[in-house]
């Protein structure tokens, strides 16, 4: 993770005058099948071929050992390669993050069977290379 945050870093310098989007937020999914969403703070932005979502999202978690899509990113913002990361909450449970290469799906993965109520379930910052120019 932190060599990816250097690689995206360097880059943000390189690239910083092709600049293709500000930040922008995105909206709070109104119904997500498996996440009780409480509250929801998710930022995307590119800077050349760099991209970077920041999330920060509290709630419970109600659908265990199945992937829950949260929102889809749109083909400009879509990763080079799939992105795979493995994290700890807060309250120190398992759980992994997935950003499509294809569909552009963000999905995070909750392994266990212990319930995460009202948690922080995703609070990451993520650079990854984009496939549009």
């Amino acid at each position: 993770e932190i060599c990816a945050c250097l690689v995206g870093s360097e880059m943000c310098i390189r690239d910083s005058s092709k600049t293709k989007f500000n930040a922008q937020s995105i909206s709070k999914p109104s119904n997500v099948d498996g996440i009780e969403i409480k509250l929801w703070t998710a930022t995307v932005r590119r800077i050349g071929r760099a991209a970077y979502i920041q999330f920060n999202v509290q709630g419970t978690i109600t659908k265990y050992r199945s992937f829950i899509t949260l929102f889809t990113l749109p083909e400009e913002l879509r990763p080079v390669s799939t992105v795979m990361i493995n994290y700890i909450t807060q309250d120190g449970e398992p759980m992994f993050l997935n950003i499509s290469s294809t569909t552009g799906e963000v999905q995070i993965y909750a392994s266990t069977s212990i319930k995460i109520e009202d948690g922080f379930l995703l609070r990451q910052c993520i650079a990854f290379v984009c496939a549009g120019d």
